[in-house]
């Protein structure tokens, strides 16, 4: 947790603890910031993009230095989900658009990977929709299929790869 530090601050606290599992193994450590936007801005006055932009690049060249495995989870912005508003004959997939940052901010990242969990998006639209309205309801239910417990991963991005793969899994537990 580092509310109100710079990523400078976190990547002094990511190599102190790359440091300390070095002297256990020779395994490379996975460094995870989650997420990238709950880290302090360098600069009030930019944009999203190149907020975001700072953020990955230091934290790419960081892990370069340290030659550490990194994930920076960036959270969805809502620019993809308010454009579908909810629309029940749309699956509001993770696209470009809902990157925090847009652009400047994809532009660094080698990979970007999509998380979907269609029944909580389902259970939203149910919400939105009337309960008057049950053609609709059904459309819903029927568009989305058995989806308890799914969550899809989608290929955002590939540097060397072929963008739009989308994996289906199942998890057995509830979280």
């Amino acid at each position: 947790s580092c509310p109100n530090e710079k990523i400078e601050g976190v990547l002094q606290r990511a190599t102190a603890f790359v440091d300390r599992w070095r002297r256990k193994t020779v395994k490379a450590p996975l460094v995870i910031i989650d997420h990238i936007m709950a880290v302090t801005d360098h600069d009030n006055r930019v944009d999203a993009g190149q907020k975001a932009q700072h953020k990955n690049r230091a934290f790419r060249n960081w892990a370069i230095r340290n030659q550490a495995a990194a994930l920076m989870v960036n959270q969805r912005n809502s620019s993809g989900i308010n454009s579908v508003k909810f629309q029940p004959k749309y699956l509001p997939r993770p696209t470009n658009r809902d990157l925090t940052g847009a652009e400047a901010a994809r532009q660094d990242y080698a990979t970007i990977i999509g998380m979907f969990r269609p029944a909580w998006w389902r259970d939203e639209a149910l919400k939105r929709i009337p309960e008057t309205t049950d053609k609709a309801r059904r459309d819903l239910r029927d568009l989305y299929g058995d989806c308890d417990g799914k969550l899809e991963l989608s290929l955002v991005k590939a540097r060397h790869g072929h963008p739009r793969i989308i994996r289906s899994l199942r998890f057995e537990g509830v979280y």
